[in-house]
């Protein structure tokens, strides 16, 4: 096994880090291949033994189709409605007819956007900032070979989780692991530098 430390530049306008249950972008999904295959599978990770936080109780629904008049009284309307009052078990994959198709991840938190399998209409899920929070993302290979799994770990502090955030995540796959940090900035020292408007990862590989 070798291990190698270094820091990776993020484009400021770039779509972030993606994991996806087919190959897509943000801007594009979602593709035939998203609403085709199996979701991406969401669940609490166990720290030390135990569930620090239940993801399902940390989580918002993006209200797109509230905030927009004309979809009052429509059919996405509706299925929105729908999902809102099921995401407990959309989250907990017993709604089929929903995937999970991507999720983004950067220094500011992480998003999930899952589809409606027939009509795919899209349905945003933001992770809340809380004082400590580890989901497990799955994936299934496109070669049907495995599965990939990604641990995110999000810390929070302040009266309202506002103050320091650190957002970690931890890529396993069949050839070792690699933890990515998002929040360098909490870590770095003298080597990250806030004010030179870029943004960084820090990345460490295990192979």
């Amino acid at each position: 096994m070798r291990s190698m430390r270094y820091w990776v530049e993020l484009e400021s306008e770039d779509e972030g880090y993606l994991i996806h249950n087919a190959e897509t972008t943000w801007n594009t999904m979602p593709s035939e291949e998203n609403l085709r295959r199996p979701s991406i599978r969401v669940k609490n990770a166990l720290y030390e033994g135990k569930i620090v936080n239940d993801i399902a109780s940390c989580v918002s629904i993006g209200d797109f189709y509230e905030l927009e008049p004309e979809f009052d009284g429509t059919p996405e309307r509706f299925l929105h409605d729908t999902f809102k009052a099921n995401h407990v078990r959309i989250l907990h994959g017993e709604m089929p007819e929903w995937v999970l198709g991507v999720v983004q991840i950067g220094k500011d938190g992480v998003t999930m956007a899952f589809f409606y399998r027939e009509t795919g209409q899209e349905e945003t899920v933001y992770v809340d900032w809380t004082n400590h929070l580890e989901i497990l993302f799955e994936v299934d290979r496109e070669d049907g070979n495995g599965v990939d799994t990604y641990q995110v770990r999000m810390l929070a502090s302040g009266p309202e989780y506002e103050n320091e955030h650190s957002l970690k995540v931890t890529e396993h796959d069949a050839y070792g692991k690699r933890e990515i940090l998002f929040t360098p900035d909490l870590y770095a020292g003298g080597v990250y530098n806030p004010d030179d408007g870029k943004i960084y990862a820090l990345v460490t590989e295990y192979r």
